[in-house]
């Protein structure tokens, strides 16, 4: 045993250290929940790929439901609110707003890789332990209601397609960017297709809404 390991203090792991153990046990979890689910997902799976105890999860966040807190609190919703900052500004102009909050959902799956397949396998669907952390609190309400409201005025003065259902838009966006990234394993297996290149998707969102929204007259 080396003299490092023999004189360190028993009991809670140094601040640093405990804090790198906290973040990798976090991140192998969003990693795991995106690729098996969260119900299918064991406290021991999500310790093996950390390199911990099972005792060590339970050390940090007491419970399972705790770690699921953790999850929702601090790795996903401080991404998805990014998404929203600044959606209030530019909305005289709610094309140019959508298509910046498109991007921002973009850059915001960049931040976090594994959220288009969180999105895909956790959210969609009916229920879930982390979906009930994360949905109530993803979508700022007055944010949401003062973009549709933008819209709904910008249509009325003939600035925007009228076709297009407000309340609908938002999610479409959501599709727009999250599907094909959430779906890169399949995609690469078709031979017209191939991956998804990030840079081409941005380019191809902002061109479909600037086409779609905009105005017809």
């Amino acid at each position: 045993m080396n003299d490092a390991r023999r004189h360190a203090p028993k009991g809670r792991p140094p601040a640093a250290q405990s804090a790198d153990r906290r973040e990798t046990i976090l991140l192998c979890a969003v990693r795991l929940f995106a690729d098996q689910g969260e119900a299918a997902t064991t406290i021991t799976q999500i310790a093996e790929a950390a390199g911990v105890t099972p005792a060590m999860i339970h050390y940090y966040f007491k419970s399972r439901a705790g770690l699921l807190d953790a999850v929702a609190q601090e790795c996903i919703l401080p991404i998805v609110k990014s998404v929203w900052e600044a959606a209030d500004a530019g909305l005289g102009d709610p094309v140019e707003a959508v298509c910046a909050w498109a991007g921002r959902l973009l850059e915001a799956a960049r931040r976090l890789p594994e959220l288009p397949r969180l999105w895909a396998r956790e959210f969609l669907a009916g229920s879930g332990a982390l979906r009930d952390r994360v949905v109530p609190a993803a979508v700022p309400v007055q944010s949401h209601s003062r973009l549709i409201g933008a819209v709904a005025r910008a249509q009325r003065e003939g600035r925007m397609n009228p076709g297009i259902d407000p309340v609908l838009l938002m999610p479409t966006v959501i599709a727009m960017v999250m599907c094909p990234l959430a779906a890169q394993d399949i995609l690469q297996k078709v031979p017209t297709v191939g991956s998804v290149d990030r840079e081409a998707l941005a380019r191809h969102v902002r061109a479909f809404l600037l086409a779609g929204l905009a105005s017809r007259q």
